[in-house]
């Protein structure tokens, strides 16, 4: 993505929508804003989405006609495509960065609008084919076999591909051949198998991609992409991105039909686990507690395991949803026993510190010796992973009445694997602070290695001084003892029966003012210097 277009983003994240298009007469309505249709100009026939861009008119018959907020004021102030951009800017009161003006940045930034064009003219063409006597198919495919109304399919946001040349005779009379559809539509040749047609949208509900689904359940690869994507933004997040709490679920049938039901914080992994570049995004968004609805097999069960490994060590609140005996997905769920039924499971949802030692004992026949054992070395590695204080202590307590194991052995048992978990993270840090020092001094590179060592020293300290110190015992002062050497001679015979001046130490010598301590010490000087005539010695004052 081009900084053009995360600058974008940003644009869209803090622009008060109501306010750019007051003169349509914006009428705020829960997740949606109400307007006059900027095309046939009907009174409140047009609406956006509070964190989308596309103003879209609803008189279907007489208009149907659809723009986006950059088309919008583009067309309004007459402006090129870069001030375009500075207007948007000016009215979200962002200051655009200096890399934006630069002209290789901008002209990816158009290629990637003009592509974001293409995609959405496409999907807008595989929605009105889903209801064509081409697309029955599909219809019967989601009413019979998955059991949708016919009100669900258009909430869900449904297309059909017709097939590759249908699709370019579509898009030539608008200008565009057959070698610009191949360019950006990579798959579109190979996808009759999967004509069942969803877009991916980021988090302005822009179209980032297409993906299809087969209708054939012998078909191995139930979804492949019409473009170049990439899963790391999860899937229906431009509906649920505003939330503080988040639905995740394997598939993208899940989502889709939650949402068409009523519930619009559902998310689609795409595969049976959360991932990082999932959690980047969900950083960036208010979330604050993230329920586990994955697949009713052993791979959702793993999935979700894999999941609360991954958002243990943050402050998200982590709850997990069990589906009934019998029920594979929410999807299925949804369908079969409503969207209410599928809510009160969120509600009743456990907490990892429930979930989790239930799960662990499953997995091992803890009647054997082994399984018993193999069972608490993964309950105390599970429990040393999780970060909230609270739900650490619920984990505690759980693990240890499921293992019938004392509190104080389990909790002493994770506490000492997270100091040992600590202490190797602290040892790597140092490490790695040496190594670059050492580095930068065999190349030479003195003023570098000046900046290393200044900037990162309070690391270094803080790290060493985190590192746990053995205490010092009375035996390992008497070992200290027995290996000490004789201090120095003062020169003064009756002194030196009483005390020496001692090795790695040192020794005070104190009194009143004006009683002679500097005169004492500059004797002492001069004695051991005639005395012990192959060492030196230094007088400071």
């Amino acid at each position: 993505m081009s900084n053009t277009s995360e600058s974008l983003n940003e644009i869209y994240s803090k622009i008060n929508k109501a306010e750019i298009l007051n003169d349509l007469n914006p009428k705020v309505q829960g997740d949606y804003i109400e307007l006059d249709c900027p095309v046939c100009h009907e009174q409140g026939a047009a609406f956006i989405y509070e964190n989308g861009i596309e103003i879209e008119c609803n008189k279907k018959n007489n208009c149907g006609q659809k723009t986006t907020l950059w088309n919008y004021v583009q067309e309004r102030g007459n402006f090129s495509q870069q001030d375009t951009l500075k207007e948007l800017a000016r009215l979200a009161n962002y200051i655009l960065p200096a890399t934006v003006s630069s002209f290789e940045d901008f002209h990816e930034f158009c290629a990637n609008q003009k592509e974001t064009d293409l995609v959405t003219l496409v999907f807008d063409f595989y929605k009105t084919q889903l209801f064509e006597p081409c697309g029955q198919i599909a219809l019967k495919y989601l009413t019979d076999k998955r059991g949708y109304t016919r009100e669900d399919i258009i909430k869900m946001d449904l297309g059909f591909n017709p097939g590759y040349k249908a699709t370019c005779d579509f898009l030539i009379p608008k200008g565009i051949l057959p070698t610009g559809v191949d360019s950006l539509f990579n798959f579109l040749k190979t996808r009759d198998s999967h004509p069942l047609v969803f877009p991916y949208r980021d988090k302005s509900r822009r179209i980032t991609a297409l993906w299809g689904r087969t209708l054939d359940q012998n078909i191995e690869e139930k979804y492949l992409p019409y473009t170049k994507t990439t899963k790391s933004f999860p899937f229906n997040m431009d509906k649920a991105f505003g939330a503080k709490e988040l639905i995740a679920v394997e598939g993208y049938f899940d989502p889709m039909i939650a949402t068409a039901r009523g519930l619009k914080n559902v998310i689609g992994l795409g595969g049976a686990h959360l991932t990082k570049d999932h959690l980047k995004v969900i950083f960036d968004s208010p979330c604050k507690r993230i329920f586990l609805a994955l697949d009713n097999d052993k791979a959702g069960s793993d999935g979700t395991e894999k999941s609360i490994k991954l958002l243990s060590q943050t402050n998200i609140e982590v709850f997990v949803v069990t589906l009934p005996n019998g029920i594979k997905d929410p999807d299925e769920l949804i369908v079969k026993q409503g969207i209410d039924t599928f809510s009160k499971l969120i509600t009743n949802a456990s907490s990892i510190s429930t979930w989790l030692p239930k799960r662990i004992k499953d997995k091992h026949d803890i009647q054997t010796n082994i399984g018993y054992k193999d069972a608490l070395n993964e309950a105390v590695l599970a429990g040393k992973q999780i970060k909230d204080k609270f739900e650490s202590d619920k984990f505690l307590k759980q693990a240890a009445d499921i293992f019938d194991v004392p509190l104080e052995t389990l909790t002493t048992e994770i506490d000492t694997a997270k100091k040992e978990d600590q202490k190797k993270l602290q040892l790597k840090n140092i490490d790695n602070y040496l190594s670059k020092a050492s580095l930068l001094f065999k190349d030479g590179k003195i003023n570098e290695l000046s900046a290393h060592l200044t900037q990162n020293k309070p690391i270094l300290i803080s790290e060493a001084n985190c590192i746990e110190v053995a205490p010092y015992t009375l035996d390992d002062l008497r070992s200290d003892l027995d290996m000490k050497i004789d201090g120095l001679e003062t020169g003064y015979s009756e002194l030196d029966k009483l005390t020496r001046i001692g090795n790695e130490a040192i020794t005070l010598v104190g009194g009143r003012p004006s009683h002679g301590k500097t005169t004492f010490m500059l004797n002492l000087f001069v004695n051991m210097i005639a005395t012990y005539k192959d060492q030196h010695f230094y007088f400071f004052s």
